[in-house]
């Protein structure tokens, strides 16, 4: 997950990126918004792009198992 600089002029860099891009407009600043989750047996990610207006542009959301790891505390 990667997201635009908000107060410069983006570029696009890496990829290939499994959910795609949005391109920036000029004059566009975007940035990216990731909220985590612990619902205990699950881990749930958010992602959302957005713009300076703070509308949605790409988004990506998914759910992991929450396992207990050797030699960690549960």
């Amino acid at each position: 997950m990667c997201a635009a600089p908000l107060d410069q002029e983006p570029s696009i860099k890496g990829g290939p990126y499994s959910q795609g891009i949005y391109k920036v407009r000029k004059g566009e600043g975007c940035f990216g918004f990731v909220t985590v989750t612990d619902e205990g047996d699950n881990i749930a990610v958010s992602y959302s792009g957005r713009n300076n207006k703070n509308e949605e542009k790409i988004s990506l959301k998914f759910t992991v198992p929450a396992t207990n790891h050797v030699g960690h505390d549960t």
